[in-house]
């Protein structure tokens, strides 16, 4: 299971760090979340795998944007944004 290091590991922080938000992935990170756009990825796997744990930080980056980036309640990540 990919996430199966994750739990043991300190939550990413967000921040501009070019390397991939997935917890021990020091992977260049050329996608971002698009709701935040704070968190980066390597892999649209390890931003879908992460967002059981990002969501809880993730907040839009322009509260105006929500509605286009993912429908109220809807428990799937945003799509990642280059």
């Amino acid at each position: 299971d990919i996430l199966s290091n994750a739990w043991t590991l300190p939550p990413t922080k967000m921040s501009s760090n070019k390397a991939c938000g997935f917890p021990g992935c020091t992977l260049p990170a050329p996608m971002k979340c698009s709701r935040c756009r704070e968190v980066r990825y390597c892999s649209a796997e390890h931003q879908k795998a992460h967002w059981k744990l990002h969501k809880k930080l993730c907040a839009p980056a322009d509260p105006r944007n929500v509605a286009l980036v993912a429908a109220p309640g809807s428990s799937a990540p945003p799509a990642a944004a280059a």
